[in-house]
């Protein structure tokens, strides 16, 4: 079917819909592109038939009719400050309101050199993924918490052998010499562990040494009396 789509300023624009099997967020997609603007966001496109603001998934289930007319409100942009905490480090981020997560954990990437794909974003006790951060009722003063996912490191002894570990950022260089000790029997205080260069520090975390996946974190310590 063929509908209008208009604002209050006068603007109208003729659009073709398939009111079996189009969603309200596919049809504001098309007044984006009926529009012109492919900076606007489909959270920025309010649709109001009949004088209500269509709230419904589908549009079979607005009553919308051939030759109907939806009026498109464009909402202005907001911006928020949130705070994102990393196990008690907290930096604070202005962000738009409707910001994609994935756009959020690539500013921590910039800001904290983190790796996007191995960052965990939890808010109110649920993990936010694919979305958008108003999806989640991300607002104004609210904190994100960061956490990690387990990846997989290669720690080389002194001998040569190498060791296959699973670890996180937020670890510290104390939890990874225990999981060396495993791995090789070398006690956690008979142990120097470095990465590309650096010596690990007890009690400091693996993120501070920019640790990634496929890392290689050498032990060049030695057991004593042997």
């Amino acid at each position: 079917m063929k509908i209008f789509l208009k604002k209050l300023d006068g603007w109208s624009s003729e659009v073709t819909v398939n009111e079996h099997t189009e969603t309200v967020v596919q049809l504001k997609k098309t007044a984006i592109k009926a529009l012109g603007n492919t900076q606007l966001t489909v959270d920025q496109i309010q649709l109001i038939f009949k004088g209500d603001k269509i709230v419904q998934e589908n549009v079979r289930e607005c009553g919308i009719k051939n030759g109907d007319a939806v009026m498109v409100v464009v909402k202005e942009r907001s911006y928020i400050r949130i705070v994102v905490d990393i196990d008690g480090e907290r930096i604070q981020l202005h962000v738009e309101e409707s910001e994609l997560v994935e756009n959020l954990k690539s500013m921590i990437h910039d800001k904290k050199g983190f790796v996007i794909h191995e960052q965990v974003l939890m808010f109110n006790g649920m993990e936010i993924g694919n979305g958008r951060l108003s999806h989640f009722r991300v607002c104004d003063g609210s904190t994100v918490q960061l956490f990690f996912k387990t990846f997989n490191i290669t720690v080389k002894n002194f001998d040569g052998k190498s060791h296959a570990l699973q670890v996180r950022l937020s670890e510290s260089v104390d939890d990874l010499k225990s999981k060396v000790k495993q791995k090789t029997g070398v006690m956690p205080n008979q142990q120097t562990l470095t990465h590309e260069g650096r010596t690990l520090q007890n009690q400091r975390f693996l993120r501070e040494y920019g640790i990634h996946e496929n890392s290689v974190v050498h032990l060049v310590g030695r057991l004593r009396g042997g």
